[in-house]
This record gives C-alpha cells, structure tokens and sequence, in this order.
C-alpha cells in the first residue's frame, strides 16, 4: 500500500502487526526495538523514525491502544489518534491531520484493523473545515513543549 507509512508494536500487538505488515504493505519497524520492549519504549523508538522524515506516518499497537497514544503524544509533531472504528479513522485524518495512528490488538479484531488503515490513509485534511483547529493545536504544543530537549 504505501512504503512510507511505518507500523510498529509491543509484543501484545505482535500478530496485528506482522498482519499490517504483510497485508497492505507497511514498513515493519519491529527491529527498533527488543521484542520484549514495554510500549513506551517502542512508542519511542518508532516515533523518532518518524521525526526523522524517513516515514510519513506511523502505525502503533498495543493491547488497548491507549498506551501508545499517550506515549506517542508526548513528542512535538506527533498528533497520534486511537481509533476503533471507521468515522474514527476517517476524522483522525481529515478532521485532526493526525500522522499516527494507534490501535489496540486487543479492542480491534484482524478484519477490522486493515480497514481502519486504509480509511486513515485515504483522507486528506478537510483545510476549509480543519486546518485552523490543527493550527491551534500547533500553536499550545509550542507553547508547551519548551525547554531542556526541546530540539524543533
């Protein structure tokens, strides 16, 4: 599908991952990290290929999904949107521009998880609608994420 969208997982999203991978084609980043990594660790190391522009956006799994997010979104340019549905999926794209998307393999059952991909990826963001709202957010993270390690 798209080679410029990475997927990566704790060991609880392992076979929902390997299922990404093979089925729409999407960068495996399970050698960032050990196999027995704890979520935020791989959030980490999955997101820090992301900042580096060697990926577009991301896919990340967990047993909830929850963690992910919450890891995920501690970084400056990650807006990561948990999603368990379609309208979700489609609003984190175009209503949120989010470039990373986290499901959880224990929420999102193997047929369903491809399809939320796929509708994710598809949208565009609605500007006239949203760009300003995806601005706003822009603007609070810079004002919040200041200081010690603060590189962009």
């Amino acid at each position: 599908m798209n080679r410029n969208v990475g997927v990566a997982s704790d060991a609880n999203g392992r076979e929902l991952h390997q299922q990404l991978v093979s089925e729409l084609g999407l960068v495996d980043l399970a050698a960032q990290s050990r196999p027995d990594s704890a979520y935020p660790s791989v959030a980490e190391a999955a997101v820090t290929v992301l900042r580096s522009g060697e990926l577009e956006k991301l896919v990340l799994i967990c047993g909830t999904g929850i963690g992910m997010s919450i890891a995920a979104n501690k970084f400056r340019q990650v807006r990561a949107a948990l999603v368990s549905d379609i309208y979700s999926a489609q609003r984190a794209s175009r209503s949120n521009d989010a470039n990373v998307l986290c499901l959880g393999s224990q929420t999102v059952g193997p047929a369903v998880a491809p399809i939320l991909v796929r509708e994710w990826l598809e949208g565009a963001l609605d500007s006239e609608r949203s760009a300003s709202k995806v601005q706003l957010i822009a603007e609070i993270e810079r004002r919040n994420f200041v200081g010690e390690g603060d590189r962009t």
